[in-house]
């Protein structure tokens, strides 16, 4: 795509914060770090990648492993949550969501 196109390619890289594309799978876990976090959850079929570049994080296949320790631990010990995830991980799962129709 950069050598087929790269007027577009350079377009989109300049906004992106890193300054350029790259493998996500290897990347995302650096990031979180540069960004600031002192504390991660990867959760999905990735996150052991994720965790290579950050460390001190922690990896769970599925969501389903994260799911109590989640509930147990996280939801008392931080005040702030980002939660991202494709659809495959199901991480809606983690709250118990009720919704009236009334």
């Amino acid at each position: 795509w950069t050598r087929e196109r790269p007027e577009e390619a350079a377009a989109f890289i300049a906004t992106v914060p890193q300054g350029r594309v790259g493998a996500c799978e290897e990347d995302i876990g650096r990031y979180v770090k540069e960004l600031g976090f002192i504390h991660a959850y990867f959760v999905g079929r990735f996150s052991h990648f994720y965790k290579e570049g950050f460390p001190e994080g922690n990896a769970r296949e599925g969501s389903s492993q994260f799911r109590d320790e989640y509930r147990s631990k996280c939801l008392k010990q931080y005040a702030i949550h980002f939660i991202k995830g494709s659809r495959g991980v199901q991480l809606e799962t983690l709250l118990d969501l009720k919704v009236s129709t009334h």
